[in-house]
């Protein structure tokens, strides 16, 4: 399930609606990611902040839909090592590349919660055509 966050909903006027002044707001979804549940835990909060703000500034009324989708992901420590080891005995020392968390959009974290495991990236090298992708 996805993360939709319907942020703003409302109209605000700063003159009589004879002069012609109207701003509407409609549903703006959106998707929030993050690398740890204590951060996911407060951006229900962080969001209601921002966006009563930003609808109290237009003198605008806004209400926030906050759907939690699927969990941070993160490698049991045990697997991961298994992995790595199993990487470098299969393909060497070199084949093995420790990339920066990414925020892609998967739910293996829920199995992740469930049983110890590891999510890795295949990815291919040819320094040679200056293909070298992680």
């Amino acid at each position: 399930q996805r993360k939709s966050l319907p942020a703003m909903r409302g109209q605000s006027r700063t003159a009589p609606p004879s002069e012609g002044e109207e701003v509407l707001l409609g549903q703006v979804p959106r998707t929030v990611r993050t690398f740890s549940d204590s951060i996911r835990q407060e951006m229900p909060a962080i969001l209601e902040r921002v966006i009563q703000n930003t609808a109290a500034a237009y003198r605008a009324e806004a209400k926030l839909q906050y759907v939690c989708g699927s969990s941070p992901l993160s490698n049991h420590p045990t697997c991961a090592k298994i992995a790595a080891k199993a990487v470098q005995k299969v393909l060497g020392d070199d084949a093995l590349y420790h990339c920066q968390p990414t925020t892609a959009g998967d739910d293996f974290s829920e199995y992740l919660y469930l049983v110890p495991g590891v999510y890795l990236s295949v990815g291919v090298r040819n320094p040679d055509k200056g293909a070298i992708y992680p």
